[in-house]
């Protein structure tokens, strides 16, 4: 193999290993931007953030579709029920979204709209 083929090839791999850590980086800030289902469950709020939170609780209904709860009262934990949501609502709110983004979040995420 003569000088040029061994350049192209070691520009080839150092591309090839630039791309996979840039996968990587990437995949990373995605999953952080992305609120698990259980991320907000033990988030501290703010004593006005929690006002916000009881806020939108109350006037969200359950999905789970086994209850008529509303979001504030229910404990389920069925997939797109009562501790995922609030754990989402509480993990954006902790996070410094205001009332309206996370009423755009929420609806954006379930399909729900307040006004249980």
């Amino acid at each position: 193999m003569n000088k040029s083929m061994k350049t192209v090839a070691m520009i080839l791999v150092a591309g090839m290993v630039l791309s996979l850590v840039g996968i990587a980086v990437l995949s990373t800030n995605q999953s952080r931007n992305t609120p698990s289902v259980n991320q907000g469950q033990n988030v501290r709020l703010t004593s006005n953030q929690q006002g916000v939170f009881n806020a939108l609780a109350r006037r969200y209904k359950c999905l789970c579709g086994d209850c008529t709860l509303g979001l504030y009262n229910c404990t389920c934990d069925s997939p797109k029920g009562a501790k995922e949501i609030k754990g989402f609502i509480k993990y954006n709110l902790a996070q410094g979204k205001t009332r309206g983004e996370v009423i755009k979040l929420v609806s954006s995420r379930y399909g729900m709209q307040p006004g249980y």
